[in-house]
């Protein structure tokens, strides 16, 4: 695929509804002091950038986990998949959640139909 499609489906995949309703609503309260998490997001991108994917590239690795492996063993990869796909799930959780909210407050729907139907 070429870059455009890719970016999109990453954007895509870092929107969400906690982004869309926390976004404005910490703005909201805090003010901009907002944009101090998203300079830091730019500086570790370039850190991943310049620091961390030349050191993947030259080993041929195709994820993190593969590097882990290669580094460390398949016990530290196995334990960081797991742990990662506990914070995965977790996420998803908040994700499902905060949507629900909104439609229940604005169609007075239950929150668990509201779950079930976004989660479809």
């Amino acid at each position: 695929m070429s870059i455009v499609p890719v970016a999109i489906a990453m954007v895509a995949s870092f929107l969400s509804a906690i982004m869309m309703l926390g976004v404005s609503a910490e703005i909201y309260t805090y003010g901009t002091q907002f944009i101090v998490l998203s300079l830091s997001h730019l500086l570790g991108i370039l850190i991943i950038c310049y620091g961390f994917l030349p050191v993947f590239f030259k080993l041929q690795a195709t994820s993190v986990y593969e590097y882990l492996e290669k580094r460390f063993g398949v016990r530290a990869r196995v334990m960081v998949s797991f742990v990662c796909w506990i914070q995965l799930l977790l996420y998803s959780g908040i994700v499902l959640y905060a949507p629900s909210l909104a439609l229940e407050a604005t169609t007075g729907m239950s929150k668990t139909a509201s779950i079930i139907i976004i989660g479809l």
